[in-house]
């Protein structure tokens, strides 16, 4: 589930390379290489800082003819992603 205040972090320590619109992650200690799409990266980069429907409501400012709820429920499913792939992990405020 997402972390309601919508606050992460990337806990991934891996080096960065763009291609082609692509982000290529490589974590040294697993091993694992993941390439995320040129959406994927502008939501990696925002997750940290901004809420899931924020995230949406920048994408729709790209100019995308896609429903609002659709873009959301996307965003909200690749931030579920990241988590599950220890890419990316909920700051739990107290």
């Amino acid at each position: 589930m997402l972390n309601s205040t919508g606050y992460y972090k990337h806990i991934l320590k891996c080096s960065e390379q763009m291609e082609d619109g692509r982000m290529i992650l490589f974590d040294p200690d697993s091993g694992k290489t993941h390439v995320l799409n040129a959406t994927a990266v502008k939501i990696y980069r925002l997750c940290t800082n901004t809420e899931p429907e924020g995230i949406a409501l920048s994408i729709l400012e790209e100019g995308m003819d896609v429903d609002k709820k659709v873009i959301l429920e996307d965003v909200c499913d690749t931030i579920q992603k990241f988590v599950e792939l220890n890419i990316i992990a909920a700051i739990v405020i107290l």
